[in-house]
């Protein structure tokens, strides 16, 4: 099926668009179960630069000529080459 030229485009946007939002409210759930040291008035924007990353480092550490099963809770995870894992190693480093 032939789509009309710019509809393709508007879909991907769409797409990104609902991957932020929940990627947004992933790490936003992962930031208050999590026991750290972020202040209350802190865990928007904690949780905004945690779900951009991890969705980030996730897309990046696959060759882009290969295809991948896009898992929140793979993503979402501490340990392992995550973008969490990655924010979390540089605040460590910087203490």
């Amino acid at each position: 099926m032939k789509l009309k030229a710019g509809v393709s485009n508007q879909l991907s946007q769409l797409q990104v668009m609902y991957i932020y939002r929940q990627a947004l409210k992933k790490a936003s759930k992962f930031v208050s179960q999590t026991a750290t040291k972020i202040l209350p008035e802190r865990y928007e924007e904690v949780s905004e630069i945690l779900g951009i990353s991890a969705v980030f480092i996730n897309d990046m550490k696959y060759r882009r000529v290969s295809d991948y099963k896009f898992d929140w809770d793979r993503i979402m995870k501490i340990k392992g080459e995550t973008g969490i894992a990655l924010q979390y190693s540089y605040a460590r480093l910087c203490k």
